[in-house]
């Protein structure tokens, strides 16, 4: 049986946001003997994950251009993507933002999987052959801004935790054995800097307790220093899986916020695969990671109720062993690595053997979108201050 040859396609999928880790898992654990991978990627790389993908011998193929969108349209310009791109794949997967891309309307004859990670639009050629979301949320989201329903495969994140050497983190901080631990990690990006998870744990502060928040925008610390906070601690970057998993399981409660909200979270994933329970708060945007705090935590609607559910699981023990075990029945229901890696690939099988059910339906789509792309690109070429070009 010949070796199925796909490709997976994205901007800065070296790094460590979860999109690209999610392509990552997904590339680096495909079976070697049933599937041939080349993975695309444009610079700026997180180290840890490009050794990630070379300890697993994915194919890396690195390109280069300039991004441009304007008006729900990513054009890509002064790119060598055509001259290093190989062809011939069986399948093409993406994970994006749901923007129609020049990339993808470049590439007519090969089936398309993508899989939505933001939905800020929507994109259906003939050849979108089908949309992975990873929450209700996101689907519904999708389908209201004109996305083909027929093509939504659910999937959640096929979550794979390294080995690693864990290490209670309270000695090293210099805090007694039964402090009570609070925290979340974030990324390093100010646009998701959500006010209410210190401003909760303020209300509630004691020598019982304290609060560990890795990474994260440099608000964090600003609104720490104005509410008068001691007992927290904030850890840069952590590159060592040692080090970064430990800062995890160490906590009591995560405590998580974003301004923003998510489609799904690996960050809980993480936190509840360690039993630890859930408090997090709805946004404006995006509340998929609303879906996966059920009977395992609380979602508080400001920071005075968001404050007691913190203080019910440090005083309350049999309520925090009852969070606990829901995470733990809650992880292995929507994140077992094994069960999501089975899904994802019956979808490539299911692919392969019909690329493009309801075939009236896409061409109706396709026209619409065909239509749409080109007054967009004909726009951005006629107001836009830089012409894009392939």
């Amino acid at each position: 049986m010949s070796k199925i040859k796909i490709a997976f396609i994205t901007m800065e999928g070296l790094n460590a946001g979860g999109t690209e880790r999610f392509l990552q898992t997904i590339a680096a654990n495909l079976p070697k003997d049933r599937y041939e991978v080349d993975y695309y990627y444009t610079p700026k790389v997180a180290q840890h994950r490009y050794q990630y993908m070379v300890e697993h011998n994915v194919n890396l193929i690195e390109y280069h251009g300039k991004y441009y969108t304007k008006w729900r349209y990513v054009c890509l310009r002064e790119t060598d993507f055509w001259k290093v791109y190989k062809g011939g794949y069986d399948i093409i997967q993406l994970g994006r933002s749901g923007y129609p891309e020049d990339v993808i309307a470049g590439i007519k004859d090969t089936p398309i999987v993508d899989s939505i990670h933001w939905v800020a639009g929507v994109c259906n050629p003939y050849n979108m052959s089908r949309v992975m979301h990873i929450s209700k949320f996101s689907r519904d989201m999708w389908i209201h801004k004109g996305g083909d329903r027929k093509r939504v495969e659910m999937i959640s994140l096929p979550l794979f935790l390294p080995h690693f050497e864990y290490t209670d983190i309270r000695e090293s901080l210099g805090l007694k054995p039964d402090c009570f631990l609070f925290g979340f990690h974030q990324a390093n990006r100010d646009e998701i800097f959500s006010d209410i998870p210190l401003k909760a744990y303020k209300e509630i502060e004691d020598d019982t307790n304290a609060f560990v928040l890795c990474n994260g925008s440099k608000k964090y610390r600003e609104q720490a220093k104005e509410l008068g906070i001691k007992n927290i601690y904030f850890y840069d970057y952590l590159k060592d899986d040692n080090e970064f998993y430990s800062v995890i399981k160490s906590l009591n409660v995560y405590a998580h916020g974003r301004k923003d909200g998510e489609l799904n979270s690996a960050a809980i994933a993480e936190a509840i695969s360690f039993g630890l329970p859930v408090v997090t708060h709805p946004s404006d945007d995006f509340n998929g990671h609303l879906e996966i705090v059920t009977d395992n935590g609380f979602v508080a609607h400001d920071y005075k109720e968001y404050a007691e559910y913190m203080r019910k699981l440090q005083v309350d023990k049999e309520l925090w062993e009852r969070c606990s075990k829901a995470s733990y029945r809650i992880f292995h229901e929507k994140y077992d690595f094994d069960v999501q890696m089975k899904r994802i690939m019956d979808i490539y099988e299911g692919v392969l053997k019909n690329p493009y059910p309801n075939k009236l339906r896409r061409i109706w789509f396709d026209l619409v979108q065909r239509i749409g792309n080109v007054l967009k690109r004909t726009a951005i070429r006629l107001f836009a201050k830089e012409i894009p070009r392939k």
